[in-house]
């Protein structure tokens, strides 16, 4: 059967790859054989010794389908047929390519990210991503003036390429058991051109002059995550653009539209611990799903957070916008300032920076949290044993969260290392530098950096960032290397600001967001966090 099957492949157009691994699924046994084997043996057929040995060979062959197709046919050499019929590449095709271009503009003087991957999921989020894709869409204009110009007034010509934006839509639909999701699966390549939110995406980018493509997604919820994270390492994404509601601002919807409503968060421990956790808000869920992605993704990742206060923060179209940037420490402030640098090369945003100093004061010891707050002990030992192996685990009391490996003293010294290096690249750059390209000179000249040092930096980040009008917090998740910890700080900011059920809020987007959600204080926020890789 496999040399049959392999040769007729082969003659029918398939690549041998393919054809070996038609082959091979075509030579796996299974239940069937089994079955009839057995019908033998009753009818006495069979020999008890031909029967052993036709079961053995039965059984080797089905393992063997699975390790088998793995290696003739792995899954980056996979293409996905297309209804148009165009030719599909896999990434092992475009890979020496991108990688290419990677490096020609992805650099220390303009770490610029070109290639977006933006899910899209709920027509709730569709505002979010739109915001979020017009932030990050260059100015051409202004781009194009520098680049002309650069032979004749700029020191180092030539030394910058305007990057071609690539965004790739991708519509997650949750496969359930109804007939209407399976019917869905079943006609995806016709969906994906009639789909209403990858329409509405595609004519803001037709608007926008941002160049658009499309993909589409049906897959369990459980998996949703997983499909992301893929798709942007196919897609040789630099970062995932990713929509979030806080519970404070969840959309419920009913037959009549979309209304605002407050969730409350009655969760159960026990349903964790004995694996039926599925809280039934709406928010909740996407919350597990935002934190998936964190946890499995090998791509830097962006978050838009919309507080619900500012609904309308793009109401002003001609407006300018200002960022606001706490800067701990960490790699995922280290990403969040180069994001805001390359957001300010748009000469409508502005940026201030501030490098956050907590300065603990003397003699004074941190109470720790009274055992009365909660009736469940936590093997101390077990979470340190997985801490060690770098696991990401769920946390036994309240929602789940991601835990990252235990850091040693050498990673945080090569981490402090690398917050100097990028502070002082980009504070402390002199502008009239013959080295700093146009676009770079440009963007860190809309920049103000500072230092303040305060013993609750997250209520001095918040005063300060209150002083500016439309204010958009750009801040890192800061779960992995964080530099301080905010825990006390933030459950005084959520008794003042009397808030339920910030849980949910922290453990997905990090202590340092969850404050200025708190607050109130921002028209909208977004979490990144950088990949999960070694550091260089």
């Amino acid at each position: 059967k496999f040399g049959g099957c392999t040769i007729a492949s082969r003659l029918s157009g398939f690549s041998w790859r393919e054809a070996s691994t038609i082959g091979s699924l075509m030579s796996c046994k299974g239940l069937v054989e089994l079955i009839v084997l057995n019908v033998g043996l009753s009818a006495g057929v069979l020999s008890p010794k031909v029967f052993s040995m036709f079961v053995l060979e039965a059984l080797t062959l089905t393992f063997m389908t699975t390790p088998l197709v793995r290696a003739l046919y792995p899954p980056e050499r996979r293409v996905i047929a297309t209804s148009g019929g165009a030719p599909s590449k896999t990434r092992d095709d475009e890979g020496g390519d991108l990688d290419a271009d990677k490096k020609s503009l992805m650099n220390e003087e303009q770490p610029w990210r070109y290639r977006f991957t933006v899910v899209l999921d709920k027509l709730e989020h569709m505002p979010c991503m739109m915001a979020l894709t017009q932030l990050i869409r260059p100015p051409v204009p202004d781009f194009s003036s520098v680049v002309s110009m650069s032979a004749t007034s700029d020191p180092a010509p030539l030394k910058y390429r305007t990057p071609e934006v690539s965004i790739n839509a991708l519509r997650l639909i949750e496969l359930s058991d109804r007939a209407s999701a399976v019917m869905k699966s079943s006609t995806a390549d016709t969906l994906i051109h009639t789909d209403p939110l990858l329409g509405i995406f595609r004519m803001f980018g037709e608007l926008n002059d941002l160049p658009v493509s499309s993909s589409l997604a049906i897959v369990p919820h459980d998996d949703l995550a997983c499909n992301v994270v893929d798709h942007a390492k196919q897609d040789a994404s630099q970062l995932i653009l990713l929509p979030w509601l806080p519970p404070c601002a969840s959309i419920a919807e009913t037959s009549e539209g979309a209304t605002l409503r407050r969730e409350k968060f009655d969760h159960n421990p026990f349903e964790v611990i004995f694996g039926t956790s599925r809280d039934k808000s709406a928010s909740a869920i996407h919350s597990q799903f935002v934190r998936g992605v964190f946890a499995q993704s090998e791509t830097d990742v962006a978050l838009f957070v919309d507080p619900g206060n500012h609904l309308n923060m793009g109401a002003k179209t001609g407006g300018s916008y200002h960022i606001f940037l706490p800067f701990f420490g960490g790699p995922d402030d280290r990403l969040a300032l180069e994001f805001v640098v390359q957001l300010c090369t748009n000469p409508r945003i502005n940026a201030t920076v501030v490098k956050m100093e907590k300065r603990e004061i003397e003699n004074m010891q941190i109470e720790r949290p009274s055992t009365a707050h909660s009736d469940v002990k936590v093997n101390t030992n077990s979470l340190a044993l997985a801490h060690q192996q770098g696991l990401t685990i769920s946390s036994i009391i309240a929602f789940p969260d991601t835990v990252y490996g235990q850091t040693n003293t050498q990673m945080r010294m090569q981490s402090e290392t690398a917050d100097s290096i990028i502070w002082s690249r980009y504070a402390g750059r002199n502008l009239s530098d013959a080295n700093t390209t146009g676009p770079l000179r440009a963007a860190l000249s809309r920049i103000d950096f500072t230092n303040l040092v305060s013993p609750v930096p997250l209520h001095a980040a918040i005063q300060r960032a209150s002083m500016c009008q439309r204010v958009l917090v750009v801040t890192g998740r800061s779960k992995r290397l964080a530099v301080e910890d905010h825990h006390d700080e933030l459950k005084d900011l959520v008794e003042e600001h009397r808030v339920v059920g910030h849980d949910v809020m922290s453990k997905t987007i990090g202590d340092v967001a969850t404050a200025f959600i708190v607050s109130g204080c921002p028209s909208a926020v977004v979490v990144l966090q950088a990949a999960n890789v070694g550091m260089h």
